[in-house]
């Protein structure tokens, strides 16, 4: 209940956007999956580039935020959103940029990707994994929650289709091999 009513507050806390661009090089991913069925790869574009640098609230008219969670251990300072423009959503890597004179955050937008359409069961899941048993709270993955799982929450390396840690000396989202990777899907970010 105190995990639920902490996310709401977070998410409220969380949502708004300006405009300041700058371009930046992203690398791609490699295409992963460790299921037979075919996942199609989250992407680094240059419609996320676009976005680098950008400063939210306010959001241009074309986006809105669809969630939001802070990073763990970060004081605040880091934040992953997803983001819808149009039919595409996105995953943002933010960096807290300014508060107002009222305390209302100001996120700057420093990397992010753009997300395929989820397949059913899929799920965004940050800060909740483990790596050869150490939880490690700047991994994210996308992972296949089985309703066979749904009770014990617990996603195994074999259900999990990317994985990236958040850099926070660069500012970005790396993607790494899944290899050693289990979860306890306490809370997704999406959907």
């Amino acid at each position: 209940m105190i995990n639920k009513f902490f996310s709401l507050i977070l998410l409220c806390f969380l949502l708004s956007a300006c405009t300041r661009i700058n371009a930046v090089d992203f690398v791609s991913i490699e295409e992963r999956s460790t299921h037979e069925q075919h996942f199609s790869a989250p992407t680094f574009s240059r419609e996320i580039q676009d976005y680098v640098g950008l400063i939210v609230p306010p959001y241009p008219d074309n986006l809105h935020a669809v969630a939001g969670m802070v990073l763990p251990d970060s004081s605040g300072q880091w934040a992953l959103f997803v983001v819808k423009n149009n039919e595409t959503f996105m995953l943002w890597l933010i960096k807290l940029d300014h508060r107002d004179n009222e305390g209302n955050p100001f996120w700057m937008v420093t990397n992010g990707l753009i997300l395929p359409p989820l397949a059913e069961f899929q799920v965004i899941i940050p800060f909740q994994c483990r790596i050869w048993g150490e939880f490690d709270y700047d991994l994210v993955v996308l992972a296949t929650l089985e309703p066979e799982n749904a009770n014990s929450r617990y996603i195994d390396e074999s259900h999990i289709q990317f994985a990236w840690t958040v850099n926070r000396d660069t500012g970005t989202l790396e993607s790494i091999d899944n290899e050693g990777i289990d979860c306890y899907a306490e809370t997704v970010l999406f959907p």
